[in-house]
Parts: C-alpha cells; structure tokens; sequence
C-alpha cells in the first residue's frame, strides 16, 4: 500500500508487519498439533470450543435431571446449585481456590 497517489520510489510505500504473520504460523502449528489430543486433555465435562461437544448438551442434561427431581418420590432428598463461576472468581482470593482444590 503506498503513502501517496503514485509512488515512484519505495519510501513512499509503508512497511509490512511480518510479525503477526509469525505469531499467526506459530499457534496455526500449535492447534494443528494439540487438535486430536483435545479430548484427552480436556474434561469430559467440558463442553465448548471442543470439537463435537456442544454447550447445548448441558442444558438437555439440566432439564432431565431437574424433570427427574420433579417425578422422584420417597424420603430422599436432592439438592441443585446453580453457580456463575465468574463473579466466585471475581469475590474469592487466589489462595483459598487452590486450598480448596488441593
């Protein structure tokens, strides 16, 4: 692309960036690789931004378990949470997550 109408000597060209066309090539080679171990690394539970897993899957399973909890009859008792993990996130320190994990 040129600075001016009609260029006629090469300053009057801007530069070409060829660092994004590295960081580009660079996580191309990345994903191509990791791509057919996804489902091993990933959770099972995990549902999105894995091939044929869809975050719509969670939604049916939410739906039939709390139809289950509306039909179960007797002196058991059943409990569900929902939880936005990003505002828990947001109001917990670093620390006590990973306590809490280990």
């Amino acid at each position: 692309m040129s600075k001016i109408g009609n260029p006629s000597q090469t300053h009057q060209f801007r530069p070409i960036n060829l660092c994004s066309i590295i960081y580009k090539t660079i996580s191309k080679i990345l994903v191509n690789r990791l791509r057919p171990l996804l489902n091993k690394i990933v959770s099972p539970v995990q549902s999105a931004f894995v091939p044929g897993r869809a975050i719509y899957d969670n939604i049916l399973i939410i739906h039939e378990i709390m139809h289950k909890f509306k039909i179960l009859k007797g002196k058991t008792a059943w409990v569900a949470l929902k939880l936005d993990m990003e505002k828990a996130y947001d109001r917990l320190e670093l620390d006590f997550i990973q306590a809490c994990l280990q």
